[in-house]
């Protein structure tokens, strides 16, 4: 009987998750471990690595252990922290679970959109204060909002918008157009268009071209009083530069979920500003794990018939 090739999943998953990784038992070997201290011997021979959130152990490292790999899934969508010099220069390919985060991501962005122009941070205070005070809001209907990054994210946040009644511009590498965008620019033409915004939602993956997109100059470029919301990655935004813009009042409020450094530093001025929204970087909606699991048996199927592999990722470009 011929050997089974070895596939790893690298995550520390209970008994009950590990139990969906059945249907793979009679075609490969597989081993979980929580780190390299765990799977050491395996990783030598494995030629498939699952890979669950972050890597504990350093990367590549990692890589340095399993000579045999030639594929790695990746649960979640942006895979940036992957891509180091030594698994560019590889010939393992990466694929990710783009399309399981989708809802759970937009629908946190328009969350957080919404719960700035209702000013819910302040709502929130002085309901904890016991505080009958009113203000006006800004709304979102016949407003404009820019959504930078147009996949399957980007298209949900524009699809949403537009049946709140907003103009979306999208921005994208090509402005080729967009089903629910009423207008689309190229990423190079994006000074063109941010003083246009009402609100801006970050949905681009971080790569060489996007990160620090959103600098001083660029957010100095919205028009005073916008609003900014990232979903995307913490490196596209200057942060010392957001939070002077909010300070002096010339951006009316921001949404984050992700940020440069997480988690956020307990001293970061971010928490304590009033027109700031903040949440943990937790996009991920109720039964999320399950489907992520599918995705990787389904490409499992297709490695070892030798067919190409679904949801894989340019690692030049980074997505």
């Amino acid at each position: 009987m011929s050997r089974l090739p070895k596939f790893v999943v690298l995550a520390n998953l209970p008994a009950e998750q590990r139990d969906w990784f059945e249907p793979l038992r009679e075609q490969v070997q597989l081993v979980f471990g929580a780190d390299i201290a765990h799977i050491a011997a395996d990783l030598a021979n494995a030629e498939a690595l699952y890979v669950w959130g972050h890597p504990h152990d350093p990367w590549d490292q990692l890589l340095g252990a399993a000579p045999a790999l030639r594929w790695v899934h990746y649960t979640g969508a942006g895979a940036e922290h992957l891509l180091t010099p030594r698994f560019l220069r590889s010939r393992i390919r990466l694929t990710n679970s783009r399309g399981v985060h989708t809802a759970g991501v937009a629908e946190l962005a328009i969350a957080l959109l919404l719960g700035l122009a209702k000013h819910l941070p302040n709502r929130v205070r002085a309901q904890a204060a016991h505080e009958w005070s009113q203000e006006l809001n800004a709304g979102v209907y016949g407003k404009t909002i820019l959504v930078i990054g147009l996949g399957s994210v980007g298209s949900a946040v524009a699809r949403a918008a537009r049946g709140l009644g907003m103009y979306v511009i999208g921005v994208r590498r090509s402005p080729r157009p967009a089903r629910w965008a009423n207008e689309v620019v190229s990423l190079d033409a994006l000074d063109g268009v941010l003083s246009r915004a009402d609100y801006v939602v970050l949905c681009a993956p971080e790569t060489a071209a996007t990160h620090g997109l959103m600098d001083a100059s660029r957010l100095r470029r919205m028009q005073r009083g916008a609003m900014l919301v990232n979903v995307a990655r913490g490196g596209l935004v200057d942060e010392p530069a957001l939070i002077d813009a909010l300070r002096d009042g010339h951006l009316g409020g921001a949404g984050l979920d992700v940020f440069v450094h997480e988690p956020l530093d307990r001293r970061s001025p971010l928490w304590d500003l009033p027109n700031v929204l903040i949440t943990p970087h937790y996009p991920n909606v109720e039964g999320w794990e399950r489907p992520t699991v599918q995705r990787f048996i389904d490409n499992a199927q297709r490695f070892l018939a030798g067919r190409p592999l679904h949801d894989l990722i340019d690692k030049r470009r980074g997505y």
